[in-house]
Formats: C-alpha cells, sequence, structure tokens
C-alpha cells in the first residue's frame, strides 16, 4: 500500500541516515519503526503496592513496601528527621 507522510525534515534525515546505516530502503525501516511502534506493549510487570500496618507496640502506622530500598537510599531516622526539619523551615518560611 502506497501512503504518503510529512515528516519534519530532521526526522525524515535520521530515517534515511538510519536506511544508510543499515543498507536498507528508507521504506523497509519506516515499516519496521511503526511496526515496532504501534505493536501491543508487553504487559508490564505489576508490583503490588506497599501496605499501611498499625504496629503492635505503638499503634503508630507502618508502610511495609514489597523490596528494600537500594543500598544508600534507605531512609533512616537521621534522614527521616532532615526531611522533616527541611518541611516545617519551609512552612514556617512560606507562612511569613
Amino acid at each position: 500500500m502506497k501512503t504518503m507522510l510529512i515528516l519534519p525534515d530532521a526526522l525524515a534525515r535520521r530515517l534515511k541516515l538510519r536506511a544508510v546505516r543499515d543498507r536498507r530502503k528508507v521504506n523497509d525501516v519506516a515499516a519496521d519503526i511503526l511496526r515496532a511502534a504501534l505493536a501491543p506493549r508487553a504487559k508490564r510487570r505489576t508490583e503490588k503496592p506497599a501496605v499501611i500496618v498499625k504496629d503492635k507496640r505503638t499503634g503508630l502506622p507502618v508502610i511495609q513496601c514489597r523490596r528494600a530500598a537500594p543500598k544508600g537510599r534507605e531512609l533512616t531516622p537521621d534522614l527521616a528527621a532532615e526531611i522533616l526539619a527541611s518541611q516545617e523551615a519551609g512552612w514556617v518560611r512560606d507562612s511569613g
């Protein structure tokens, strides 16, 4: 099937360069790109959301994540205090 597309110059140039690089026809490269873009996406693995439970000892809410934080990105008591202090300072500043 013949179809005419009006492409921006830069995009047409990139398409032609890819065709030359791959030693293929522009039409074939364009068809492959369109096929890939229009193909149904693979179903993404859905992770279960975090669960909020009540701590038995304190009665405070606890967020249970499904996986551990990356090393160095854990929420430590010092980091939590720093975040809260920064947030409070912003509130004070914004209140005038």
